[in-house]
């Protein structure tokens, strides 16, 4: 990941009004830990496998917290029962970041290559219908 697209992902976490981020530590993060480390706005949690990332993340939510959660696509398997434990059945809303190149690329193609992270936010609203309540407030759209 370039330096430059780790600053743009932050900078979309932040304008949707995510503080909270828990990641599994691997190669792919090596340009977007840093930038959320340097940022004070954001608390950053690195754990030891995906259900615990979900599981904390989860846990920041439900305290007040807008929390994201960074895992490569595979992390999903691994993290799934408890995204539907925490989130389907208790309503804990969470963004999810995985597979970026991915989620750019559908962001991009929808949006233009103009598009930011708050455009990939509003990609995940369409697929779950929900809105992400910052976002909405920002546009207007939820008071």
């Amino acid at each position: 990941m370039e330096a430059q697209l780790a600053k743009r992902i932050v900078g979309g976490l932040k304008d949707a009004g995510i503080s909270f981020v828990s990641y599994l530590p691997e190669t792919r993060l090596s340009e977007i830990v840093p930038v959320l480390r340097e940022d004070p706005s954001f608390m950053i949690v690195p754990v030891a496998n995906e259900a615990e990332a979900v599981s904390i993340s989860a846990g920041a939510s439900l305290g007040g917290r807008p929390a994201a959660v960074y895992m490569e696509g595979s992390g999903v398997y691994v993290g799934s029962f408890n995204l539907l434990c925490l989130g389907r059945r208790l309503g804990v809303p969470m963004l999810l970041g995985t597979v970026v190149r991915q989620m750019l690329s559908i962001t991009c193609n929808t949006y233009g290559f103009d598009a930011d992270c708050t455009c990939v936010a509003r990609i995940v609203e369409g697929w779950s219908g929900c809105a992400i309540a910052a976002l909405a407030r920002q546009t207007g759209e939820v008071k």
